[in-house]
């Protein structure tokens, strides 16, 4: 909603994969290493968003704490763009604060709304590339051209001056010329790995409210397919918000967010060329016809790496690659706020963040990465965040004739646990354990570990606004 409303911020998502994190870049990137992320506050809590990739093994998953929120639930976004705004949230706010309020209840009646929408998509253009015949045609004149020499004479000879026509070194195969196209398979690798995808969003909730009190609870349910085989992305989320006047004094307000989401991934951001080629990259180089070459050898539906460096059959990839993350979280709120003096308010705010995240990788061991790292390759890694806040705020707003002030002074702290552990293991002896029992492998991958990370943070802070005639602003 906020894509060419508001000057000077860019918002794009960081990959086309269903579920894909979304980037925000306030008045441009202010570093070449470090986060370009803004400091997202939702309904109080500062969340430090991240698109870093959550990776296991080579597979790679990238979230941001956008794509795990309802859009539903939101109320309204603000920016905080300029250095007095954002200062009062210190250096996190150095790329800009982006406020985040959820929606709440209201009205003197009980409301129930229930909103859905469907829609498919579909890839627009796809790449040209040499299919049967044409590609047979092709390949048997590169691979002569590459292997005679400049007068069309082997280049190639062993000691008596015979032509090596081994299929290491020459690859001109006869089968192009004695096989006819029939006894091959044919194959458009692009058109079997895209399909219509496909995408579904339900919302309900329940809201209302009386003099005193005001309350909203909502769930939501969104599914997307993608366009290529075996991407998929799902999204459970709810929201429970209480706000209670107690007297014209005192009011309380019980805020709670939670989110599970579910991500199957394919393989398409890893190592360039080689056995690390993604699933596009492989719709597009794999070759188009299978079948048995002059030397026996089978050009397989799982590699042709006699061929071409053990590129891996798209269809195969995509289907048979396990690539999942799942992402939990729930953020607890709640409020006291006291009105001392007419004008004179305290609040005090106590909130979490409590998140887990599992990635799950495996590559079977039959072809690509599971076939050269032998009997198949496993990958696991998960981590456990835990963050609480309190906030203790003093407010004083005041309004006589054309002047007005308002002065924020207060006290609080922040804490964050994270601990995780990645694993890493090759050579299934039991191909469908896999990932069940890790333990069953016979070889660990280096760099499997665990960790734990803390951090803390305790400010004072105070801020002052007036202004006059609302036309003239100090702060």
């Amino acid at each position: 909603a906020l894509i060419g409303r508001a000057a000077g911020v860019q918002i794009t998502q960081s990959e086309g994969a269903p579920g894909a994190g979304v980037k925000m870049r306030i008045r441009g990137g202010t570093s070449i290493n470090a986060s370009n992320e803004p400091l997202y506050v939702i309904d109080g809590f500062p969340v430090q968003a991240s698109t870093d990739p959550i990776s296991s093994g080579l597979g790679i998953s990238r979230t941001s704490v956008l794509s795990t929120m309802n859009p539903s639930d939101i109320e309204s976004v603000e920016v905080l763009k300029d250095a007095s705004a954002t200062a009062i949230y210190g250096s996190r706010g150095a790329n800009g604060v982006v406020i985040i309020t959820t929606k709440s209840g209201g009205g003197n009646r009980q409301n129930i709304t229930f909103d859905a929408y469907s829609g498919i998509s579909n890839i627009t253009k796809t790449i040209d590339v040499l299919q049967g015949q044409d590609f047979i045609d092709y390949y048997y004149y590169m691979t002569n051209i590459s292997y005679l020499g400049d007068n069309r004479t082997y280049a190639l000879r062993d000691a008596n001056n015979n032509p090596i026509l081994d299929h290491y070194n020459y690859r001109g195969d006869p089968i192009w010329q004695k096989a006819p196209l029939s006894t091959f398979q044919q194959h458009d690798w692009q058109d079997e790995i895209f399909q219509t995808g496909a995408v579904q969003n339900y919302n309900l909730s329940f809201y209302g409210g009386s003099k005193n009190l005001n309350y909203l609870a909502s769930v939501g349910y969104f599914n997307q397919k993608g366009i290529i085989v075996g991407s998929q992305y799902e999204r459970y989320t709810g929201s429970f918000k209480l706000e209670n006047n107690f007297s014209n004094k005192f009011k309380i307000g019980i805020n709670i967010n939670t989110g599970y989401t579910v991500n199957d991934g394919v393989l398409t951001a890893t190592e360039s060329g080689g056995v690390g080629s993604g699933v596009i990259t492989n719709a597009l180089v794999f070759m188009p016809v299978l079948g048995y070459d002059v030397f026996g050898d089978l050009l397989t539906e799982d590699s042709n790496s006699e061929y071409y460096d053990q590129l891996t059959n798209p269809v195969k990839e995509s289907k048979e690659v396990k690539l999942t993350s799942y992402n939990y979280y729930i953020r607890p709120n709640l409020y006291l706020d006291y009105e001392i003096l007419p004008g004179l308010r305290l609040k005090v705010t106590g909130g979490s963040n409590l998140a887990m995240n599992k990635t799950e990788s495996w590559y079977p061991g039959h072809f690509g990465i599971g076939l050269t790292s032998g009997g198949g390759a496993a990958y696991l890694s998960s981590s456990n965040t835990v963050e609480w806040l309190n906030e203790n705020t003093l407010s004083y707003i005041k309004q006589f004739d054309n002047h007005k002030v308002n002065v924020v002074a207060g006290y609080t702290q922040q804490g964050s646990t994270i601990k995780g552990y990645s694993l890493g293991a090759t050579n299934f002896e039991i191909q469908s354990i896999n990932l069940d029992n890790m333990g069953s492998a016979t070889i660990s991958q280096s760099g499997s570990g665990s960790y734990k990370s803390e951090w803390g943070l305790k400010s004072w802070l105070g801020r002052a606004n007036y202004s006059f005639k609302d036309k003239y602003f100090v702060t």
